[in-house]
């Protein structure tokens, strides 16, 4: 049985850590053990660094690593990108491309672009003001991840998405939203703030509910789709232009199956969107109604990023520094990003349908 540590005692493990590492990567990248090592030297060094992160190379050993076509493992962590993006948030503001998390700023963005959504009123509402005409969705007016998201099939038939809970009352629902917004809630507590859109269906009869298609998308470039079916239970699916049938994440290979890779045409579509949109990143969440996709909404900051697969975690944040440079030389060419910036401007937010 493992010790109990203090915070104290953790952090000076991680020193002691970050130091063996440095000092065996400084032996392997010693002139003789790199001549005499010869390939199979640098396949181990390669294996090692999978597991290195940056601040654990010195600069001088970076400089010999990077001239033989290595880098510490965790370089291009998507997951470390990820919290990067958020924290500049925090320290300067919203981001403008996080301005897309609200309905508003997303639906005028989107209506620009020409694309398909949800029809919806766009307002504001709380809770108790709301009045769902079934079939709907009442979801939170920022997005949330799926919670507080309710699929409105009829008074007698509510489900929660995020976990698929069902509801058979109008009054049950109200306190299921209630206890989401509780202020003594410890985490994930929901402000007061919702409204109300068409339920986009995949069929009609019986009703069946959209498939979720999640498309991480870096600048133009769709590198991975998630695929979520939530019934009659939920299932999930991943793939990318070429393939599909495997996992991404942890912890998720009881609930996979393999839908097979998505349409091209839907990849352009996510793809275009994606590339009006001046961010090296953005999941581009669609729904796939009978007759085609219907965007659903932005999420800039995904949840459960850091289950991610160190294969993906790795695939995905180097396809985000793979964006950021063609991103930067767009900017410098004076691309334009016309309907974005109309899209988050500081105007009226009601209007919609």
């Amino acid at each position: 049985m493992v010790e109990k540590m203090t915070p104290e005692d953790v952090a000076a493990l991680l020193k002691s850590t970050d130091k063996v590492v440095s000092t065996e990567i400084e032996r392997a990248l010693h002139p003789n053990r790199l001549r005499k090592g010869g390939k199979a030297h640098l396949d181990s060094l390669a294996d090692l660094l999978e597991n290195v992160s940056p601040h654990q190379v010195d600069h001088q050993n970076l400089k010999i690593l990077r001239k033989k076509g290595l880098n510490p493992g965790r370089t291009h962590s998507f997951y470390h990108r990820l919290c990067v993006s958020a924290l500049r948030g925090d320290t300067k503001g919203l981001l403008p491309h996080w301005k897309l998390n609200e309905i508003p700023h997303a639906y005028r963005f989107i209506d620009a672009l020409g694309v398909r959504r949800p029809a919806s009123p766009l307002n504001q509402v709380k809770f108790a003001d709301l009045t769902p005409t079934p079939p709907c969705v009442v979801k939170p007016w920022r997005g949330t991840s799926a919670r507080g998201c309710y699929l409105v099939y009829d008074f007698g038939h509510i489900v929660h998405v995020k976990d698929n809970q069902t509801f058979s009352d109008w009054s049950e629902v109200s306190r299921h939203a209630r206890h989401l917004m509780h202020p003594d809630r410890k985490s994930w507590r929901l402000r007061d703030s919702w409204t109300l859109e068409e339920l986009i269906l995949e069929n009609e009869s019986p009703q069946v509910a959209a498939r979720d298609y999640k498309f991480y998308a870096f600048y133009g470039r769709v590198e991975l789709v998630q695929e979520i079916q939530r019934a009659p239970q939920r299932k999930m699916s991943y793939s990318t232009k070429n393939s599909s049938g495997f996992a991404a994440r942890s912890a998720e290979s009881s609930d996979l199956y393999d839908g097979g890779v998505v349409a091209p045409a839907d990849i352009e579509l996510a793809e275009r969107i994606s590339s009006a949109v001046p961010a090296p990143y953005m999941r581009i969440d669609m729904l796939g109604s009978a007759d085609g996709l219907v965007f659903g909404e932005f999420t800039p900051f995904p949840g459960n990023s850091s289950d991610f697969l160190r294969e993906w975690d790795q695939r995905l944040g180097q396809a985000w520094h793979d964006a950021e440079v063609r991103l930067m030389h767009d900017l410098v060419g004076g691309k334009d990003f016309s309907e974005f910036r109309e899209a988050v401007s500081p105007r009226s937010k009601e209007g919609g349908a």
